[in-house]
């Protein structure tokens, strides 16, 4: 206070010029940036909230699509015969797997198929594979043994990229040669884990730059991202021993992955293995440097897609406001201090 009672006249109408005319703009400034922050934030959530719902949308479309496929596939009248006489008429094995093979030149939504007793045993198969991988020991035998269809997440097997999709076959079905009413099988069918990334890669900068989607499922393992590959069967961070051995145990990523290496996300981690995870949260450091918004949308098979984007995209028509403002108070400086000057 003593300072400013010892300067001149001429310095202090300066300074009381300059905090009457810049004053009022860095308070407009403050404001118009915390307001413009909060709307736009607000409108970037609901923007994410949209892609999370669109995606889950895609991806249930690409599911009950494959599976209604499936049941058009078990319509093959000798499925049931093939358990009751496969030593006494071998010739049935045979001429089905001739008519699978037919189906998947003719149509080829899938790579191949198997047919799996219910004690997991391969009763016949469209594809050499199956005689080095376990299918009995996978998820997606025991759950469709159960009486459930079921989709596995994206797997490798022989460094071959792929999904399964499998259903029970049944004796009560209309295929039936008695009505015990118990499960005879299960038709596993395996498909391209291709269709699947590419259906999440479209999204790649949609609702603007940097935008990513992740799919993971509920071990927090990405199973597809949009923007790097190189993030796919790996964790947000080191999985619990007891987990890792039973995905091991399952060969649940498929016979090719014997490890799941993981990336340093614990923040990102607790999300998305909830049974009941945020709909939006904030945090840093997902897929590059900055601090990230998502929104998580949970399937209903457990799959979660974290639809995300950096802060700098959408505060950028603030930013940029906020540097023409800038701008103009830098010019309104000199000409109150020219005029004071001249005053």
């Amino acid at each position: 206070m003593n300072l400013f009672k010892n300067l001149s006249i001429g310095k202090k109408l300066l300074i009381i010029l300059l905090l009457i005319s810049i004053l009022p703009l860095f308070i407009i400034t403050y404001g118009f940036y915390s307001l413009g922050k909060a709307k736009l934030t607000e409108q970037t959530i609901h923007v994410l909230e949209v892609q999370s719902k669109n995606v889950a949308a895609s991806i249930n479309h690409f599911i009950d699509y494959k599976f209604k496929h499936l049941y058009r596939i078990a319509n093959i009248p000798q499925l049931i015969r093939i358990f009751k006489n496969v030593k006494e008429q071998p010739h049935i094995t045979h001429q089905t797997i001739s008519s699978l093979r037919a189906k998947l030149r003719i149509d080829p939504d899938f790579l191949s198929f198997s047919l799996m007793d219910a004690e997991g045993n391969i009763a016949l198969s469209t594809s050499d594979m199956i005689t080095i991988i376990d299918f009995g020991s996978r998820p997606f035998f025991f759950e469709a043994v159960k009486g459930e269809k079921y989709v596995s997440a994206p797997s490798l097997d022989e460094g071959k990229p792929s999904i399964y999709f499998s259903i029970p076959i049944k004796y009560t079905n209309k295929l039936a040669l008695d009505t015990d009413g118990g499960i005879a099988g299960v038709l596993v069918a395996q498909c391209d884990a291709e269709e699947l990334w590419k259906l999440i890669e479209t999204e790649t900068g949609r609702v603007g730059a940097g935008n990513a989607v992740i799919l993971s499922n509920s071990d927090g393992v990405r199973i597809a991202h949009s923007t790097m590959r190189d993030l796919i069967f790996k964790s947000w961070i080191p999985l619990k021993p007891e987990v890792k051995e039973q995905i091991q145990k399952e060969k649940r990523y498929g016979s090719d992955i014997r490890e799941i290496a993981s990336t340093d996300r614990p923040e990102v981690m607790d999300a998305v293995t909830r049974i009941l995870p945020p709909q939006y949260f904030q945090h840093e450091l997902v897929i590059g440097k900055g601090n990230y918004h998502s929104v998580i949308k949970v399937m209903n098979n457990g799959w979660r897609i974290i639809a995300t984007i950096p802060e700098a995209t959408f505060l950028e028509p603030v930013r940029t406001s906020i540097f023409y403002i800038s701008i103009i108070s830098g010019i309104i400086a000199c000409v109150v201090i020219a005029a004071s000057i001249v005053i």
